[in-house]
């Protein structure tokens, strides 16, 4: 029987400890009980950005604890989105997902490529929302959905370059702003449908998906968008993102149209966005600068 260790000394010792030396920490936790609840937390702080580090298998079970600290309503709930996920004959002893500090979408859906049948999109969609709802000491939350969704939407990946730009970076988040985010994710999914739903049939749609966009983005203000400016300022930065990426789309849209109908089409985006830095180019080009 080994003897236990002061609780500090093993503080002091994890905090010399990074991502390589994760497989002496699993050997640790196999032989000492008391390692085992003061490293488990170190594990699990960035669990899906060491993913593509492990086997296969380990993924999977990674992804499948997640999936095992769902309710169950909520497991009931996976059916009813296109989800068919093995059912877990057991819950774990300890909630990992608690521990978790840092959450990326980009790692969270490398992750689930190993499930090609389940539906991926939704998945990552429960996951996030379970994540950043449950997870009690969340420090940093990474969105880079654009790309994702352009990916999971399988469009043309060549066309829109499928960059991965990091569109919000939050630290400190509060729970209340939590809810406001997850709104705020659901709005701005909704914008990239509304434009890629249109932008091949001409100008006028583009304008229409505008207006309609503005009419949801007034419901956004209502649950406190006002208040928060960091998810404003995402906002604003994320839509010059989306627009330098749809340069080329909008320029083969608009071409051959004459000047009067750009400067429209320029005014109204100005006035559905509120943001006054949009240039137009003579060579009819929209693009965010």
């Amino acid at each position: 029987m080994f003897p236990l260790l002061p609780l500090e000394l093993y503080l002091k010792i994890a905090s010399y400890i990074d991502e390589d030396d994760i497989p002496t920490l699993y050997s640790c936790i196999l032989v000492n009980r008391q390692s085992f609840f003061s490293y488990i937390s170190i594990l699990w702080r960035k669990p899906f950005h060491i993913a593509h580090r492990l086997p296969r298998y380990k993924v999977v079970n990674l992804v499948k604890v997640c999936i095992s600290t769902f309710t169950a309503d909520e497991k009931r709930q996976l059916s009813t989105r296109s989800i068919r996920f093995p059912t877990q004959s057991s819950t774990p002893l300890i909630n990992y997902i608690k521990f978790i500090e840092c959450v990326s979408d980009a790692y969270i859906i490398k992750a689930l490529m190993y499930f090609p049948g389940v539906s991926t999109i939704e998945l990552w969609k429960v996951l996030i929302e379970k994540l950043v709802n449950d997870a009690a000491k969340i420090k940093c939350l990474e969105i880079q959905n654009f790309a994702l969704y352009w990916s999971c939407m399988q469009l043309d990946q060549t066309l829109f370059k499928m960059r991965e730009v990091k569109v919000l970076k939050v630290k400190r988040i509060t729970r209340e702003q939590v809810k406001i985010l997850t709104k705020f994710v659901a709005i701005q999914n909704s914008l990239g449908e509304a434009f890629f739903g249109e932008v091949y049939t001409g100008i006028g749609e583009i304008i229409e998906a505008l207006e309609s966009y503005r009419e949801r983005k007034g419901s956004l203000y209502k649950v406190g968008f006002r208040n928060c400016n960091f998810l404003r300022n995402a906002y604003a930065c994320d839509v010059m993102r989306f627009f330098k990426m749809m340069d080329n789309v909008l320029l083969n849209a608009c071409s051959g149209l004459d000047y009067e109908m750009m400067r429209k089409l320029k005014c109204k985006m100005k006035d559905n966005l509120n943001i006054d830095n949009i240039s137009l180019y003579d060579t009819y080009s929209i693009f965010w600068c």
